[in-house]
Parts: C-alpha cells; structure tokens; sequence
C-alpha cells in the first residue's frame, strides 16, 4: 500500500514540474529514501508513465500518463458540457474563468478559459484549492454544516498564502454565513495578492455543491460595478452548469 502512495506522490510531484526533476530532488521534495524514489521511477518508466532525458537524468510526466486523464475526461463528456458555458461567460464578462470540481472533500481545477483582456491571472489548473483562502473553496465549505468545517481546518490547518487570507476560524465561519446568504463566495487577494475572485455553486441533481466557476479580477479593477457585472454572468453561467451537469451526477 505504501508503494502505492509513493508512487502517486511522484506523479504528482513531477506533474508540477513541466521542465522535469532528478531523482534526489524528488526524493528530497517527499522525504523519501533515494533507492525508493530511484526503484518507483524505473518502474513507471518501463510501464510507460515517466519519461527520463537521456541527457539530463531528469524524469518528467509522459504523455501516456496525460492520455488517460484525457481519456477520462472524454468519457465523462465533461469538456463538451463545460467548455462551452466557460467560452460564452468570457465573451460576455471579458475575464479569466475557471471551473473546479469536489472529489474526495477537495476542489480540483480542471478547466480554464483565459479572459479578453492582455493582463493574464496564473493558472490553477491542474490544483487544489486552497479551501479557506479561495473563493471556489469558500463556495464549497458554504454548503457544509458550521461543524465539518471546523473540523476540516483543524485537520488540514489555515495556512497564511497572502497578508489578506483568513487565518481564523471564527473569521472564516462568519464569512460562510455570508456566501450562504448572498449564494456566491469572493476572496480578496486571499490566494494571489493582485487578484479578486469570484465563485457561484455549482449543484448536483439533490441541490449539493459538486463544483464551482470562477471568475478573476485584476483587484485594482474590482470596482462595485465591475464586481456587479462579473457576478450577475458568473450567477447565471453556474445555473446553466447545474442543470446540464444535473444529468451527468
């Protein structure tokens, strides 16, 4: 069970690494002896799942590896149901958006659409999110009971990302009740100090949050009346999620 563990760690630490990683750093990023580190990269090798530059010695992600979750992606038709509402709130909001899923108590990333406008905001695709210091995690923690919240801080901690993100659980709990009572969650320069973030819940077929769309902001342009726009778009593009992801969950 353990090599299973490792083994996963790996892939997850060389997905974050495009450029590649040596085995001692690998080993060093997880705390792990180099023999294991060296053993679990071999063998991914030979099935296929890393790839190692005959030059460098570096490992990186192979494109097998890349193929399943495209794959999967495929087979869940998420994409098609996804893409489309993204595409249509960005020409309509000009802003970068972003779509995160819950599995497993997480908030994943796994869709983008880059805004309009030339200045870009940094890409979480691929990450968790933060959930006290994110909106789309905020979204999510809303729709759980004040006690499974703190629970889920207390194991998983309130780390400081920025000056601004909340590291109190009792301040966090009384932003909560206010995504519960407005229906959207926003974080100011709580997970990047230049940017505003915007989320709206998206629901399963029982009313559940299962995922969130995002929208970001330069923060020195979230004004009233721009947050205003964004938040009437991202509202309505997260219904329309709700009622054809309804199917599908």
């Amino acid at each position: 069970m353990l090599a299973v563990v490792r083994t996963m760690q790996i892939l997850d630490t060389l997905s974050k690494a495009p450029q590649g990683l040596g085995v001692i750093e690998i080993a060093n990023s997880l705390n792990i002896h180099k023999a294991d580190a060296s053993r679990i990269l071999s063998t991914l090798e030979e099935e296929g799942y890393v790839v190692r530059d005959e030059v460098t010695s570096l490992y990186s992600v192979a494109f097998q590896f890349i193929a399943m979750a495209l794959r999967y992606m495929d087979g869940t038709q998420m994409d098609d149901i996804v893409r489309p509402v993204l595409n249509h709130l960005v020409q309509n909001i000009g802003e970068s958006v972003q779509f995160a899923i819950e599995q497993n108590r997480e908030l994943l990333y796994i869709d983008r659409v880059d805004g309009i406008k030339p200045l870009r905001v940094a890409s979480m695709l691929g990450l968790k999110a933060p959930l006290h210091a994110t909106a789309a995690g905020k979204v999510w923690l809303a729709s759980l009971p004040d006690e499974e919240v703190v629970v889920l801080m207390k194991e998983r901690g309130m780390k400081a990302v920025t000056p601004h993100t909340i590291t109190n659980l009792e301040e966090l709990l009384k932003n909560l009740s206010e995504v519960r009572k407005q229906g959207y969650a926003e974080a100011r320069e709580e997970i990047n100090p230049s940017v505003y973030g915007l989320a709206a819940p998206v629901f399963d077929r029982q009313r559940r949050v299962r995922a969130a769309l995002v929208a970001t902001i330069p923060a020195y342009e979230a004004t009233a009346e721009r947050i205003d726009v964004v938040k009437d778009g991202v509202l309505a593009s997260a219904e329309i999620l709700s009622q054809r992801l309804a199917l599908a969950w």
